[in-house]
């Protein structure tokens, strides 16, 4: 079972698409000067999946993170070997 875990994007500004739902944005946390207008930004709240090299925006990132109900009697069921055991054979 692959683990998701995700961690804020922070350092220089960079742009990114967001895995989820496409969106484009700017992910960082170096405040940054607009070229169009000449005005200072803040980045956008963005988030990279390390072990997919994936980004999510702000909106994506959290429902992604929600924990899966049905799951959890595949993670509870489990035998000695550690594999997850099919309902079916319950």
């Amino acid at each position: 079972m692959t683990t998701f875990k995700v961690t804020r994007i922070e350092g220089v500004v960079t742009i990114v698409r967001c895995g989820g739902c496409g969106a484009e944005g700017i992910a960082g946390s170096i405040p940054y000067v607009s070229a169009a207008t000449g005005e200072a930004r803040e980045p956008e709240e963005w988030y990279r999946d390390e072990g997919m090299g994936v980004s999510y925006c702000g909106t994506c990132a959290p429902k992604l993170m929600q924990e899966d109900p049905t799951r959890s009697v595949n993670n509870f069921y489990t035998d000695t070997v550690g594999e997850a055991i099919h309902r079916e054979v319950l």
